[in-house]
């Protein structure tokens, strides 16, 4: 890419973009784990909870994933950040406001009790 400032617009865009798939990934658990609960709570089909609880680990395995993608895209764009090439971009803050997002992100990931494998 022989374009400095659009090369960091489209890395600071993936950044962005996995970002929402990891805020998605966490709303899609959490919706899954009420959906779960009201079944089990409503008594129904076993066959019904099973199907969510099935679900639910979909969901479950699906976060380590775009963490996973977030932190090589993270680095990759650190990288960018870092060269001396793209030191006078007026884009270069957004960059560096966004991989401050996904710090933030990542440090929350490591304080939480969930599991990141995916299993319950």
């Amino acid at each position: 890419m022989s374009n400095p400032s659009r090369t960091l617009n489209i890395k600071t865009n993936v950044v962005k973009r996995i970002l929402k798939d990891v805020h998605v990934a966490h709303v899609d658990i959490q919706d899954a784990k009420e959906r779960l609960q009201t079944r089990i709570d409503n008594g129904e089909d076993e066959h019904e909870i099973e199907h969510q609880k099935f679900v639910l680990k979909q969901h479950l395995r699906a976060l380590p994933d775009a963490l996973n993608r977030l932190q090589r895209a993270a680095e990759d764009l650190q990288s960018i950040v870092d060269n001396p090439v793209y030191a006078d971009l007026p884009e270069l803050e957004t960059a560096k406001s966004v991989l401050a997002t996904v710090t933030e992100v990542m440090e929350n990931e490591r304080s939480t009790d969930a599991p990141k494998n995916g299993h319950t």
